[in-house]
């Protein structure tokens, strides 16, 4: 740019800034600092800004409208001309330019008058003439002046004004003559004749496709605004009109040989209807995008009946805040934008518009494709806008057909853009901040990192001892360290949640194998019906009897090596104790023969399921004899000879398979034991023991098992049958010591040291474990073994109190046991193992020969 030193230009200069402030105070405190203190300046500025205020405010009819009462409609680029008076007596004197007869003046503006002339040759016809003001013929204003008329030269588009003439009038003034256009602003003219949203779009088409002329021409407008673009009537239909291309501009090449001079910080155009980079002081070079969004505010205004920017607020801005608000600030969207005229905005659109806006009809159908399309074309960086305007009316005519439109909403990255480059500053301290919030969060993540390393390096460490823990059976210390891993994994967050899970599994294990363990030991104490109900009750809870995948889905839990090696012998083994009582109870309950085929077919299972476990063991070996031993007893001829000879095999099987342990001597004592006096026990397994060899074989089980209850028991059991009845109470007291809450035990120690003679303690023992068989009946809902139970301590109590002489008592406690029995029976009828104690009362009923109710058998 050229900063002009003369004091007339500069004066111009401010002069043209100042009118762009309507505001009477702002505009004076402008000139003030713009002029410097300068005295002479300062009065040449009012001296202008006088003459422009008493001259009369005409709106241009023909071919360029220089003025309008409002903001963004006067012309702001050029140079004001002198006082009315000169230009008028100049005029008047000369009535007739060349063939031209000058009839009166239509319009005026700071470079130029408009006048309404008649054409006299070769054809007679009324036209424009324009001429440039008397004292406007700098070299500015004249480059100026010939621009204009040789763009108007150079198109051909019915939607553009016509140039017929041009030359120099006696007195030098340059004048050019063009088609007169007797028409009104766009927006004037569409809200006057309420024309309709697409009436609008398709005068706004022709519009583009005028303005893309010009482009092809090599000429950009840059004052698009309403009052340049004018609609006249031609046989009823409306046409657009472009005029005023005071201020074009050549694209490739000058439209004059005159040099075209822009002074510095002036605005060139209207700035409501200015592109960002127009009002760009830096001077970014114009292109014909600059039209494109000029043409984004018109289409915006003819749509909402205002423009993207408030007139009355820009009016009251310098013109530096005007830049700013035009280069940085984003306008409401049209559909936005209308919904904000409700109310008080009204009032500011002229009575047309109120009366087409009033209902906002058009909001919800400008949301949408047209809200794009007007935002794509104001676009303050003109990369992202309409590459011509022709692409401009070619997506709004898209949009008419119901077609897809190339305008797309902005992606989020694309508005960070945009807000970045308006807020420059901000954007860098932002950045700068991000940066060092960066490398604190990369500083504290590497500390963060190496703690996190640190605390999973001790958790593994921890978790290798847990497993070592749990291979060597120390449950306490495995627990120990479960719990202080846990609190070391929750230090890592999410990134310990694999650990959890880890740890969660050991716990959840633990507890199921402390559960497994108790039900465990208690069957191997029991010898009465629970030991293969505890047993089951165990082997569920790993579920070895629903699921044949139980041991694969248990390795494949990674668990530590012991445990699964641990737990494998003691599966093995309950199942044998299943199968074995399984077995064992099946005669004495009196059960049909294909009951027994049922219970032999369970037995062979669960030993089925024992031989994939673990290699055979005298146990397996003995029970599955037994089960051989029961079959034949249900069969006849060569059947019953090739099970018998089967179990012969098993049982030769056990004794070569390894050393005698207690379990199995048990089982060898139990069948020589009753074989003596129970029919189902027949040759060639029957083969009694005298008393002295139970007795004995009792203790070689002890001596080989200290622990192993059985044997300790059914000790007492022989001793008391034996009439050894001292030592028989001693027995007793061990199995207590090892099982407290064994009440058979309890009542059998009762009736020992009754026999002895201490009646009043043996009875103490006795009534004691009646009480507690009653609890335990009164808080079971599964009462059948209890019922038993109780009846068989109240038979055994009864003795002892036959033989205290207490025959009351007896009575009472026959009838409880007698009442208990049919009870049962009552509730359960198929119930043989019940069966069995019925008959045992009733001969204990006979041995006592007290009176007591009859008790049918069914």
């Amino acid at each position: 740019m050229e900063n002009l030193s003369s004091t007339e230009n500069s004066a111009k200069s401010i002069f043209f800034a100042a009118l762009d402030i309507e505001n009477p105070a702002a505009r004076t405190d402008y000139v003030d600092e713009a002029c410097h203190q300068d005295a002479s300046l300062q009065k040449e500025v009012n001296r202008l800004l006088i003459a422009h205020r008493d001259s009369e405010d005409h709106r241009l009819v023909g071919a360029f409208q220089v003025l309008n009462p409002q903001l963004g409609e006067k012309e702001t680029s050029g140079d004001v001309g002198t006082e009315e008076t000169s230009v008028m007596s100049d005029i008047s004197s000369h009535p007739v330019v060349d063939r031209y007869k000058i009839l009166k003046e239509i319009g005026r503006g700071g470079m130029g008058t408009v006048y309404l002339a008649a054409q006299l040759e070769p054809v007679k016809r009324k036209v424009a003439l324009k001429v440039i003001n008397p004292g406007m013929d700098s070299r500015d204003v004249i480059a100026r002046f010939e621009a204009e008329r040789q763009a108007l030269a150079m198109m051909d588009h019915p939607s553009i004004a016509r140039v017929f003439d041009g030359g120099t009038t006696e007195q030098g003034r340059p004048y050019f003559v063009m088609e007169l256009v007797r028409g009104i602003p766009i927006t004037e003219y569409c809200d006057e004749h309420r024309l309709s949203l697409e009436s609008r779009l398709n005068l706004f088409i022709t519009l583009c496709q005028a303005v893309h002329h010009a482009h092809q021409k090599g000429i950009i407008h840059r004052d698009l605004k309403p009052s340049n673009v004018q609609i006249t009537n031609h046989d009823g239909q409306p046409v657009v009109k472009v005029i005023d291309f005071g201020v074009a501009k050549a694209l490739s090449h000058d439209l004059t040989d005159k040099t075209l001079f822009t002074h510095f910080a002036q605005l060139v155009g209207t700035p409501l209807y200015m592109s960002p980079e127009q009002a760009d002081q830096h001077g970014l070079d114009i292109d014909i995008r600059s039209d494109v969004y000029s043409l984004g505010v018109l289409l915006y205004e003819l749509l909402t009946g205002t423009t993207p920017f408030n007139r009355e607020e820009l009016s009251k801005l310098s013109i530096d805040e005007v830049r700013r608000i035009i280069c940085d600030v984003d306008p409401l969207r049209p559909s936005t934008r209308l919904s904000t005229l409700k109310g008080s905005d009204d009032s500011t659109l002229p009575v047309q518009q109120r009366e087409i806006f009033d209902r906002r009809k058009m909001t919800s159908t400008i949301r949408g494709d047209l809200d794009l399309i007007v935002m794509k074309a104001l676009e303050k960086e003109r990369n992202r806008r309409y590459e011509s305007a022709s692409s401009l009316a070619q997506d709004v005519s898209r949009y008419l057909n119901n077609e897809p439109i190339e305008a797309i909403p902005p992606t989020l990255f694309t508005k960070l853009a945009k807000w970045s480059r308006r807020h420059a500053e901000i954007a860098w301290t932002i950045a700068i901040g991000f940066i060092v919030i960066s490398l604190t969060i990369a500083v504290w993540l590497g500390g963060h990192i190496a703690f996190q390393a640190a605390v999973t390096r001790q958790l593994q460490q921890d978790l290798e001892e847990v497993n070592a823990a749990i291979d060597s059976n120390q449950e306490i210390l495995a627990r120990q360290l479960l719990s202080a891993s846990s609190s070391t994994a929750s230090q890592l967050g999410a990134a310990g949640e694999q650990f959890r899970k880890e740890i969660k599994l050991l716990s959840n294990e633990l507890d199921r194998y402390q559960q497994f363990t108790k039900l465990y030991q208690k069957a191997r104490r029991d010898r009465s019906s629970g030991p293969s109900e505890l047993a089951e009750e165990a082997i569920r809870l790993y579920g070895v009897l629903d699921d044949s995948k139980w041991l694969a889905s248990l390795q494949s839990k990674n668990l530590p090596k012991g445990y699964i090696d641990q737990l494998i012998p003691q599966v093995y083994e309950l199942l044998i104790c299943i199968s074995h009582y399984e077995v064992l109870w099946m005669e004495p309950h009196g059960q049909t023969a294909a009951k027994k085929l049922k219970t032999i077919s369970k037995a062979r299972s669960m030993l089925a399921i024992a031989d994939k476990l673990h290699p055979p063991t005298k146990g397996y070996y003995w029970v599955l004899a037994s089960c051989y031993q029961r079959l034949g007893d249900l069969t006849d001829g060569d059947v019953r000879t090739h099970h018998d000879q089967e179990a012969i095999r098993l049982r030769a099987l056990a004794k070569q398979t390894a050393p005698q342990d207690a379990a199995e001597l048990f089982y060898i004592v139990r069948d020589r034991r009753w074989g003596a006096a129970a029919s189902w026990v027949r040759p060639p397994f029957a083969d009694p023991l005298s008393d002295e060899g139970i007795l004995a074989a009792y203790r070689d089980m002890r001596r080989i098992d200290r622990t192993y209850y059985n044997a300790i028991f059914f000790e007492g059991i022989q001793l008391d049958e034996m009439g050894r009845h001292a030592e028989a109470a001693q027995a007793y007291s061990g199995c207590l010591m090892a099982l407290p809450d064994d009440l058979v035990a309890l009542s059998n120690r009762g009736n020992a040291l009754v026999k002895m003679g201490n009646v009043d303690e043996g009875l103490r023992d006795q009534e004691q474990s009646i009480l507690e068989a009653r609890s335990r009946l009164d808080a079971t809902t599964d009462a059948s073994d209890q019922i038993v139970l109780l009846a068989t301590l109240l038979e055994e109590y009864a003795i002892s109190l036959r033989v205290a002489g207490r025959e009351n008592d007896v009575l009472a406690a026959i009838q409880e046991a007698s009442d208990l029995l049919e009870q049962l029976e009552a509730s359960n009828p198929s119930a043989g193992r019940d069966r069995l104690n019925l008959k045992k009362l009733r001969e204990a009923i006979e041995q006592l020969d007290v009176h007591s109710p009859k008790i049918e058998e069914e």
